[in-house]
């Protein structure tokens, strides 16, 4: 059972391999492991006493460790009370455990980030507290640790080494350096960090990981459903005015998410708090997303504002109407008539909007209903960015929507 995990993780690690064992090793795995130490995979094992003995008495096994640790591997004896009966740690990326019951768990770096890294740390606190074993057959003895191992990108690290017995010390990445010693590192993305020591054909290895994090991201996507095609349409991308969408009511909507670098998310009005999620709703009034996000002593907050039309523009909070006003005859400015001054009352012009909105509406329906996909794109465009544009300019509700007739027929005449 264990050989069928380990094995298959084996072929696919590309830096680092830790495996621990709290009993069950076996010749033919002892020797792809030390296969991979020789291919320049850096392989620790870490045993139990009684594999400790166990591999102290078997010849074959025996030679085998004498290999591994002559190519640069670690073999520590440690003393693990977790209720498992083995565990591996890949690339420091993901961490698989076995239980008594021969169930496997695993956790990675995409789905399970927070388990992860305190799997990272137990399994480092274990190396750490770890008794080397065959001590006698390398000379050289390495200790090596770093400042952090979560730091924020672009923050130095020091790393601190003291090696004995070794000719040679280098610090990959850097190059050779002082047999004892520290260093400041700037780290910018998540690095293993690898210190080797060699002396004639000895060659002794540790590692470290480190997690570098960035500013907390919040990132989405919003499109609707293109009623020709059946294909949502992503509305982000052809914005020019972030976090503002226009969608024609009845229309379905898509909305995605991925928060970077938070460990607490909200997304409100649909009480979701994962990292990354997807879900379609049919908006039937003008709506606020609002994300927010923390971690890593930050925080940050986006709100989606998303408009549903046809809107009624005098009736929406963000313009106030005097009631008594609708009775009364105001002075308009047309832009087609630069120089004339109409009066008409305001309760015509609404009446005379939402006219033009019904047309507009079905103009656009049309168009849809006749799969000329080229045009409805376009007109939705238009619509949305020019809506923005003059939505609270309350004296120009009728020009704008002239306007924008205009622009209707020209796309049309285009075609």
């Amino acid at each position: 059972m264990l050989e069928e995990v380990i094995f298959p993780q084996l072929q696919e690690v590309q830096s680092t391999f830790c495996l621990y064992m709290r009993s069950g090793l076996s010749v033919e795995m002892f020797r792809r492991l030390v296969e991979k130490q020789e291919k320049g995979i850096q392989v620790e094992v870490l045993v139990e006493q009684e594999n400790s003995d166990y591999l102290r008495q078997d010849p074959f096994l025996h030679q085998l460790c004498v290999r591994l640790l002559q190519s640069g591997g670690s073999l520590m004896q440690v003393t693990c009370f977790e209720p498992v009966n083995a565990f591996l740690l890949c690339d420091y990326k993901k961490i698989s455990f076995v239980s008594p019951s021969s169930v496997v768990s695993v956790f990675n770096e995409k789905d399970q980030r927070d388990y992860l890294i305190r799997s990272r740390r137990y399994v480092q606190g274990l190396k750490q507290k770890s008794q080397r074993l065959f001590r006698e057959l390398s000379p050289i003895q390495v200790e090596f640790q770093l400042s952090t191992d979560f730091v924020k990108s672009g923050t130095p690290v020091i790393a601190t080494w003291d090696v004995k017995g070794a000719a040679e010390v280098q610090l990959e990445g850097i190059g050779p350096v002082e047999s004892k010693g520290s260093r400041e590192i700037i780290f910018f993305e998540n690095t293993i960090v690898k210190l080797v020591a060699t002396h004639q054909k000895q060659v002794q290895a540790v590692t470290a990981y480190v997690r570098v994090y960035g500013d907390v991201e919040i990132q989405y996507d919003l499109g609707f459903l293109n009623p020709v095609t059946q294909q949502y349409s992503s509305l982000v991308n052809a914005e020019n005015y972030p976090d503002v969408f226009g969608i024609m009511k009845g229309h379905s909507v898509q909305f995605s998410w991925e928060v970077l670098e938070a460990d607490k998310v909200s997304i409100q009005p649909f009480d979701r708090s994962e990292r990354k999620g997807e879900l379609t709703f049919t908006p039937q009034q003008s709506m606020e997303i609002v994300i927010n996000a923390s971690g890593n002593n930050q925080e940050s907050e986006r709100v989606i504002h998303i408009r549903v039309f046809p809107v009624p523009v005098y009736a929406e909070k963000m313009v106030q109407v005097n009631p008594q006003w609708l009775q009364k005859e105001v002075k308009v400015h047309l832009p087609d008539q630069q120089t004339r001054l109409q009066k008409k009352s305001i309760k015509l012009i609404m009446q005379e909007a939402d006219q033009r909105y019904v047309q507009l509406q079905q103009k656009m329906q049309h168009l849809s209903e006749s799969g000329n996909v080229t045009d409805v794109d376009a007109l939705q465009s238009l619509l949305l960015i020019e809506m923005k544009k003059k939505y609270s300019i309350k004296d120009q509700v009728k020009d704008y929507i002239d306007d924008f007739y205009k622009q209707l027929q020209s796309l049309k005449s285009k075609k």
